[in-house]
């Protein structure tokens, strides 16, 4: 799902099966805007940390702000991008709300 606000878009996904990267890369280009903030499940479970850098990193290139991993982003993947997101990683559960100015 993609929401458009001021400040850009948030996408909240259900498992990013296709690559998140990947995602990220077309919502820009179809929407002609930035993402914002992407909260869902990032389906790194499986990954490893090499990988799982390489996503977070791409994921900051592109412009991405806020972060809020759940489901199958799995529990190496949420530490490698808690230290690339720092202040900007949310922690979040099902259930939970969080508010973003968007």
């Amino acid at each position: 799902m993609v929401i458009r606000g001021a400040l850009g878009l948030a996408v909240i996904t259900g498992c990013s099966h296709p690559g998140i990267v990947k995602m990220m890369e077309i919502i820009e280009k179809r929407f002609s805007s930035k993402v914002y903030l992407v909260t869902g499940g990032l389906h790194l479970k499986d990954s490893s940390r090499e990988d799982i850098n390489h996503v977070g990193q791409s994921l900051k290139q592109l412009g991405v702000q806020y972060l809020a991993p759940i489901h199958c982003t799995g529990h190496m993947a949420q530490g490698v991008l808690r230290e690339i997101f720092k202040d900007n990683y949310i922690v979040l559960q099902e259930g939970q709300e969080i508010n973003v100015d968007l």
